[in-house]
């Protein structure tokens, strides 16, 4: 029996980052949950900023690694991809600058597929598996 691929409606999301006393408000999506085909972009209408994915690590199709904006603009768009293992972290270093002072930040995005689907049919541990039996100890 055929496996009916999910379709997935691209929605565009916009990340608004500001100064919030000393530490960086991300408008409620500190821990940003999203889907394949999604669009993300960053932007600050006070500060210059900067969204890093370290280690080569990037839920986006191409694996964008640095995007950038300068105040009042945002980030060139990114479609998020479908990651092998769901649900997927992503940590990321977001920056903002006013010039003067300068704000850093680890924050986290979640790629998942919404539910229905996982990773794969693989028995791994303690999945379908049956134990060895073992010879008693004498």
């Amino acid at each position: 029996m055929a496996t009916k691929k999910k379709k997935y409606t691209p929605v565009a999301r916009t990340i608004y980052l500001t100064d919030y006393s000393g530490t960086i408000d991300y408008g409620g999506n500190d821990q940003l949950t999203a889907v394949p085909t999604d669009t993300l972009s960053w932007t600050s209408s006070t500060h210059a900023i900067s969204v890093v994915f370290p280690k080569g690590k990037s839920p986006f199709k191409p694996a964008t690694l640095i995007l950038t904006a300068n105040k009042g603009s945002a980030t060139p768009p990114t479609t998020v991809k479908k990651p092998l293992v769901r649900p997927k972290k992503y940590k990321y270093i977001a920056t903002i600058s006013d010039g003067n002072t300068i704000i850093v930040e680890d924050p986290i995005i979640i790629v998942d597929d919404d539910g229905g689907g996982g990773g794969g049919k693989g028995k791994g541990k303690g999945k379908g598996r049956t134990p060895k039996k073992r010879p008693a100890k004498k």
